[in-house]
């Protein structure tokens, strides 16, 4: 079943669609709705043409299993058999033709959307005479034993040659015979040939799936929330349900499973792909003395949400976790000197108050009570002043935590080079989108793209053309950190074209390895709204999710892409700086 689509002139707004396992001979007709009648005419419609059905597979909606259905499977002799939940590959060959009927009706199709079931027909056709890659022949040779006469075949005087009109007896057992004996080599091939099919496409599968999952009864396991996508607001949802219990499996691997608050079975039985093992050592931590209690013990200190402070929670334990506290000895800043007496307070108000105090101070903008940009506020105190320095901006921030580049020019008619401006990026911005080139991108392609050449408008000083410029970033220096602006939000809103990135491991810049020691991550509608935590790398590398004055011990692959705004990389060598001299570009 395919729907609901545009409503066409017709009112028709679903296909339904059925597929011969042996020949892969389809057959699709476009309809009002999906009742049960709708569903039970299109079989007995297809059965008085082809005959009876020894297996019927679907799926277990309520249009395909309901009471009409069985009575015409019973009366017909039909064995019904019904996939398990979310698990299409049970009905593989269906669903794939679903998939090829519906991109060829995308092409088709006019632009109100509304003539889709008038082209079904050629579609199908196409279909039945092309040659399939399983059997090696197309559905229509399968099926008849002959090839089709086409349009083509006509066009070209390739006519098959007219049957005599009185046939003997004894001329129609010949042609009989031979039909026969074309239909059992034809027969004998595909079976050989779907053979050889189901073996590669067994292997391509088992490459990607663990082959066996072996959950004893009464595990714990989560099932897969297969529906997030299609739901409202599905990206905030979790990608696992449970845990559930389970209670038995059958002769199919199919498990039936146990809600672990009711005591009762779940109607549907899920297979073994869609579940996982529940691992209850995630515990809750809400203080470094349970961190340390732990077998594999963790040492982190919470920062707790003073007001609405989860931006500034999150943010610091980012900057804290990138080492620069602990280089620090030697410099002065009043903001430095803010984060470490709140990562040295008590749990206590009368401990919190003060360095609120200060920080209000030294950033008048400041707001316990109001969300900011986490990765804007982040940047205020990359850039804070340092007493030692001299200057304005310490210099030890400033190597630490800001990419260096200049502008490299080229003028496109004479081929000039020089270099422009210098610009510095504590945080360097990427843009995913949903063009189709961007979409495909992981970190390390997005950051080749923030450095890759761009037009520029201009006269060239050497030639005088205004033919156009090329400029492209230059890297004068590596910092010790690099920070990943996500760009998810269209001025303060969410994109809807957002797209998710791979947030991996390790990228390169300038030939300098960085590794992922964490993220932000946001959930809500604009960046000064909804809610921030982090994610972050400890010492004995465990990942833990912070979440304002609470912390969990996570695998990093639980991480959600999709609620990433930040990603944090340093060097995977141990940071060396000769105190009290200049940071020098290599």
């Amino acid at each position: 079943m395919i729907g609901p689509l545009p409503e066409t002139i017709s009112g028709n707004k679903y296909v339904i669609t059925l597929c011969d396992y042996f020949s892969k001979w389809p057959e699709a007709v476009a309809v009002r709705n999906k009742t049960a009648k709708t569903v039970a005419n299109f079989l007995f419609e297809t059965m008085a043409r082809f005959g009876c059905m020894k297996i019927v597979i679907s799926d277990q909606g309520g249009e395909f299993v309901n009471a009409l259905n069985k009575s015409l499977f019973d009366m017909t002799g039909v064995d019904h058999r019904v996939s398990s939940s979310y698990h299409p590959q049970t009905n593989g060959l269906d669903e794939r033709f679903n998939q090829t009927l519906q991109r060829a009706l995308i092409k088709v199709v006019n632009n109100n959307q509304d003539d889709w079931d008038e082209m079904l027909s050629s579609i199908l056709m196409g279909y039945r005479t092309a040659k399939h890659a399983s059997t090696g022949l197309s559905p229509f040779v399968v099926m008849f034993g002959r090839e089709p006469l086409l349009p083509v075949d006509i066009e070209e005087s390739m006519v098959h040659p007219e049957s005599p009109t009185d046939c003997s007896d004894a001329q129609q057992e010949r042609v009989y015979q031979s039909m026969a004996k074309s239909r059992e080599k034809i027969k004998g091939l595909v079976k050989g040939n779907i053979s050889k099919a189901q073996e590669r496409q067994k292997k391509n599968f088992d490459k990607r799936h663990q082959s066996e999952k072996n959950f004893k009864v009464g595990s714990s396991v989560l099932v897969r929330n297969a529906r997030k996508d299609v739901r409202r607001g599905g990206k905030l949802e979790n990608s696992w349900l449970g845990p559930y219990k389970v209670k038995d499996v059958n002769e199919k691997g199919l498990f039936t499973l146990i809600n672990s608050s009711t005591g009762l079975p779940l109607k549907k039985k899920f297979n073994s792909i869609l579940l996982k093992e529940f691992h209850t050592t995630w515990k809750r931590l809400t203080s470094i003395a349970s961190c340390k209690e732990q077998s594999n013990p963790v040492t982190v200190k919470l920062l707790p949400n003073l007001g609405n402070t989860c931006y500034m929670a999150a943010a610091l334990q980012l900057f804290e976790g990138s080492g620069i506290i602990q280089h620090y000895d030697g410099h002065s800043s009043e903001l430095m000197e803010v984060i470490k007496a709140l990562f040295h307070a008590t749990s206590t108000s009368t401990s919190w108050d003060p360095c609120l105090a200060r920080l209000k101070q030294i950033l008048p903008e400041f707001d316990s009570t109001a969300q900011e940009d986490a990765l804007e506020f982040l940047g205020d105190f990359t850039t804070s002043s340092c007493t030692s320095c001299n200057q304005s901006q310490c210099k030890l921030l400033d190597e630490y935590f800001f990419l260096h580049t200049t502008n490299e020019m080229k003028c496109t008619s004479c081929n000039e080079t020089w270099h422009s401006g210098a610009n510095s990026y504590p945080v360097i911005p990427i843009y995913p989108s949903n063009k189709s080139y961007m979409s495909r991108l992981s970190m390390q392609g997005h950051l080749e793209i923030f450095l890759d050449c761009q037009d520029l408008e201009g006269l060239c000083d050497s030639c005088g053309s205004s033919d156009g410029l090329l400029v492209s970033p230059s890297i004068t220096s590596t910092p010790e950190v690099i920070s990943i602006g996500i760009s998810r939000w269209g001025g303060d809103k969410l994109k809807k074209n957002f797209q998710t990135i791979d947030i991996e491991a390790e990228v390169r810049l300038s030939g300098v390895l960085y590794e992922l020691y964490g993220v932000l991550i946001h959930e809500g509608t604009s960046s000064t709204s909804g809610h921030y935590s982090c994610a972050k790398r400890v010492k004995d590398n465990s990942w833990v999710h912070m979440n304002d004055g609470t912390c969990t011990v996570i695998a990093k692959s639980a991480i959600d892409s999709s609620n990433v705004c930040g990603a944090f990389y340093k060097k995977d060598i141990p940071y060396e700086h000769t105190r009290g001299q200049d940071a020098t570009a290599s």
